[in-house]
């Protein structure tokens, strides 16, 4: 073969909305930066495991932005629940998700069949049909999707799309 085939994305994916990029060009942070900030801001206190916040990275919400705008701002951009569980106490948690699609051949647009898709430490294979179905936790992973005679491909999850798996 001349060129190895890249893989065409037909994804049927339950997960956010591919979100709109904004026209600026600002920098991502780290999430914990943005959540020492709010603490700072509204003296309130987030509870998380690292391991959940660690590896996020996103842009910074509006400095407008009251608490209740904050907190929505970032459950879209990181796809964590936060749950307020007295006044000044947040706690953070991951919220499961079932994320499915069909992998196909680029140029043929044939199902791969028992390619390997993989989001973090959750993975599964396609089927016969190039389908697949995993549940994930968090969002801070990106899929890698590889098959036998193809380059790996990594695919970031803000670009998945939603859609009911079905």
């Amino acid at each position: 073969m001349k060129n190895r085939l890249l893989l065409l994305f037909q994804f049927l994916v339950l997960l956010n909305t591919i979100p709109a990029f904004s026209q600026e060009t600002e920098k991502e942070v780290p999430l914990v930066v943005i959540l020492n900030e709010l603490q700072e801001k509204f003296d309130i206190h987030f509870n998380y495991a690292s391991e959940l916040v660690d590896a996020i990275r996103i842009s910074k919400p509006d400095g407008g932005m009251d608490l209740s705008q904050a907190i929505s701002f970032l459950e879209r951009s990181t796809n964590l629940k936060f749950e307020f569980i007295s006044d000044r106490v947040v706690v953070i948690r991951s919220i499961s998700q079932m994320i499915c699609g069909y992998i196909k051949d680029k140029d043929s647009n044939e199902p791969l069949v028992f390619a390997t898709i993989q989001i973090g430490t959750a993975g599964t294979i396609t089927n016969e049909e190039g389908y697949f179905q995993l549940k994930i936790s968090g969002s801070s992973n990106n899929m890698v999707i590889r098959h036998f005679g193809y380059e790996s491909k990594v695919v970031a999850q803000q670009l998945l799309q939603e859609n009911p798996c079905g």
